[in-house]
């Protein structure tokens, strides 16, 4: 096994004991650092618990955010308009707020902050890492490499909090995956920089490359019958789940 190695994980969602099986079976150690997708809260049981871990490893656990992600932000800064709330419990963050209303101010304070820093965007070894495709081509209007999850809020890139095009579109991603033409100057095609994402289960319970929009989706719907969670080698694109399946993603 190679050290130092860039893993990435799909979205979790409140799924602990998946993800330590799914890193387990990708023998990860202490020298990998972890990259998400985002969406790590809502719908499983054990948020505090990913929070717990994630935080623990410091600055090798490196984040982009999703939606799951900006329901929870908004909640714990005390933000959350009527359709945030309704939008986020409609899609599974009724354990989530359970589990938050337990905590105290302080504690409340501290996942905040943490969340604060997620990025919009990340970039490693020439891979781009997002939440989902965008539809929306208004990127040059913001500098998104240095986005976080406050900022995309404070600075209005991020609208509208229940659902926004920037983390919540599926609309590029369909198009590729049916084979549909793409829309004029999307940001997303077949000669695009190489992109991971999550945000939308890959119902066969596998990372899937869509070559017409050059995306792996490595969302395999963890919180659905048959799915799993996955991480992936960024590098050799070796990909390991918490079904204990081992197999590398050819594109």
């Amino acid at each position: 096994m190679s050290v130092n190695r860039n893993l990435i994980v799909g979205d979790i969602h409140g799924h602990y004991d998946e993800l330590m099986t799914a890193l387990e079976a990708a023998d990860f150690s202490d020298s990998d650092t972890l990259y998400s997708v985002g969406d790590l809260f809502d719908r499983g049981l054990e948020n505090l618990r990913v929070f717990q871990f994630c935080r623990s490893l410091g600055n090798r656990f490196k984040p982009v955010f999703g939606n799951h992600d900006i329901y929870s932000f908004q909640y714990l800064k005390d933000d959350l308009d009527e359709l945030t709330r309704l939008t986020w419990l409609h899609n599974g963050g009724g354990t989530t707020l359970h589990e938050f209303s337990q905590l105290s101010t302080e504690e409340k304070q501290d996942i905040l902050n943490w969340l604060s820093n997620f990025m919009y965007v990340r970039n490693v070894d020439g891979v781009r890492i997002l939440h989902t495709t965008a539809y929306l081509n208004t990127w040059d209007n913001f500098d998104i490499e240095f986005l976080t999850l406050k900022g995309s809020i404070d600075s209005g890139f991020v609208q509208d909090t229940a659902f926004d095009g920037y983390v919540f579109d599926r609309e590029i991603l369909t198009k590729g995956l049916q084979g549909e033409a793409l829309p004029e100057g999307s940001y997303f095609n077949s000669y695009s920089p190489l992109t991971i994402i999550g945000h939308t289960c890959m119902r066969n319970g596998k990372a899937t490359y869509i070559p017409s929009i050059n995306c792996i989706n490595i969302d395999t719907g963890v919180f659905t019958r048959g799915g799993c969670l996955t991480v992936m080698d960024i590098n050799s694109l070796e990909c390991f789940n918490s079904k204990r399946d081992s197999y590398v993603l050819d594109i």
